[in-house]
């Protein structure tokens, strides 16, 4: 018999997610909070486990419409501690089930604010849409459900407007990954890896603390 996911469970587990990579990233290029006094082996250590979070074909939209992945997360490494000013805020969590699987995917949306950003505009804000896979549930098969995502944004071209109907596609084909690995009895573990992340510019920009 399938386990089945406690739907609230999960969604309370991604929005604490949001929040952690969040701290995350604000406290490593600000060189700050955990990462204050942090010695140079516990410091590969500790992105070692952050890139975990994330899906080896993680697709993350940037606000001007680029398309980075993997590659893109692993070069943060060597942004430790160039931003002593650098601070997020995120406002608004929204995370459900995606409707067709049983819990294994969940997709949400948030707001994030900048402040002494120095890659982008010094205080930005953004309105982000995530997809998050639940690991091992669908982890034999996400893989082609991330080249698919991957795949569609390709052609539908980078600097060009994302449709509702290629979020729609996208969703349906994390469900159709969700359904096969549930076929092949595919083990349960309540963790994520994101897949997808896309960020749009937001012009309301409170402080971030």
């Amino acid at each position: 018999m399938q386990t089945k996911f406690d739907a609230n469970a999960l969604v309370t587990m991604a929005k604490k997610e949001v929040v952690d990579v969040h701290i995350f990233f604000t406290e490593w290029f600000s060189g700050t909070g955990q990462f204050a006094k942090i010695t140079e082996e516990k410091k590969e250590e500790a992105f070692a486990a952050f890139l975990t979070r994330f899906h080896d074909n993680f697709c993350y939209v940037l606000p001007g419409g680029k398309k980075v992945g993997m590659p893109y997360l692993k070069g943060i490494g060597k942004a430790f501690g160039f931003n002593k000013d650098f601070r997020i805020k995120v406002e608004n969590i929204q995370v459900k089930p995606i409707p067709g699987c049983e819990n294994a995917a969940l997709s949400g949306t948030y707001e994030e604010y900048q402040t002494g950003a120095k890659n982008s505009e010094k205080n930005n804000g953004r309105r982000t849409t995530v997809i998050f896979l639940v690991k091992e549930e669908a982890l034999q098969c996400s893989n082609k459900a991330s080249a698919l995502i991957g795949t569609k944004y390709m052609k539908h071209g980078c600097q060009k407007k994302i449709s509702k109907k290629w979020i729609l596609q996208s969703f349906s084909a994390i469900r159709a990954t969700v359904r096969q690995s549930r076929a092949n009895n595919v083990g349960s573990h309540r963790s994520y890896r994101v897949v997808l992340r896309i960020d749009t510019a937001w012009r309301h920009q409170p402080q971030a603390e």
